[in-house]
């Protein structure tokens, strides 16, 4: 992968940024902005993404019965409004790594800076193109045991992994955090 050296001095910083609202993305940004990790989600749709299409979630965190659009809202705006956490209305269309390992996602004149990107979406061969030695198949990244991809700093969670179940996402944002929070002292 050849990296191109840019100087980006307007860009929005911060240690993870999520790429993809869905719900492990969102409970992701939740989980890691309580540990003090400074974060951010993107989302180019609607939070939640498919989960926002089931009509009946049982037994998800001792709720009895939910529609998945509800249980989206809800932890949506437990996100941005209790947590806290950065959110922001994007279509990401190029991320570039620097020599400095930090990694820098554009749309349109808006750039993010980060060291470490977890994809929480399924992914898009636009989205991921400088990425090319990334194994993805059927839509889905190949991760190790703790959710990394073939490239360092690089996670995927949730839909990107093929986790569609809300419990399956959980575990899978959990599972990330633990790991990115480790790196991030």
């Amino acid at each position: 992968m050849s990296l191109e050296v840019e100087v980006v001095a307007d860009a929005y910083k911060f240690d993870v940024v999520i790429v993809g609202g869905s719900l492990s993305g969102m409970l992701a940004a939740i989980y890691l902005k309580n540990k003090g990790i400074k974060c951010a989600f993107l989302e180019k749709g609607l939070p939640g993404g498919s989960l926002r299409n089931i009509n009946n979630i049982k037994n998800f965190m001792n709720i009895t019965s939910i529609n998945g659009s509800t249980l989206c809202d809800q932890i949506f705006n437990h996100a941005i409004k209790e947590v806290k956490t950065p959110y922001f209305f994007a279509d990401i269309q190029t991320i570039k790594q620097q020599p400095n390992e930090k990694f820098y996602l554009y749309h349109g004149t808006k750039v993010w800076e980060a060291k470490i990107i977890i994809f929480a979406c399924k992914p898009e061969i636009t989205t991921i193109q400088f990425l090319n030695n990334l194994k993805v198949t059927n839509n889905k990244f190949i991760v190790n045991q703790n959710n990394e991809t073939s490239l360092k700093n690089i996670y995927a969670i949730g839909p990107a992994v093929g986790c569609d179940l809300p419990d399956q996402q959980m575990q899978s944002a959990n599972k990330v955090v633990d790991v990115i929070s480790q790196l991030i002292k």
